[in-house]
C-alpha cells in the first residue's frame, strides 16, 4: 500500500512545477515586452527628433 504522504507529495510537486512552468512563460512574455518597449522608445525618439528639425526649420523659414 502506498503511502498517503508520498502520494500528497507527489500532486504537490506537480503543481509546483505547474506553477514554474507558468512563471517561465510569464518571465518570457515580460522579456519580449521589453524588447517591444525598448523597439517603441527608439520610435518615439526618433519621431521627436523630426518633430525638433521640423520645428528648427519652420524657426528658420521665419527668420529668413
Amino acid at each position: 500500500m502506498e503511502n498517503p504522504l508520498v502520494k500528497s507529495f507527489e500532486f504537490v510537486s506537480e503543481d509546483i512545477n505547474k506553477i514554474l512552468k507558468k512563471i517561465q512563460l510569464l518571465d518570457d512574455e515580460v522579456k519580449i515586452l521589453k524588447s517591444h518597449n525598448q523597439v517603441i522608445t527608439r520610435e518615439i525618439l526618433v519621431l521627436n527628433n523630426k518633430l525638433m528639425d521640423l520645428r528648427i526649420n519652420e524657426q528658420r523659414r521665419r527668420f529668413n
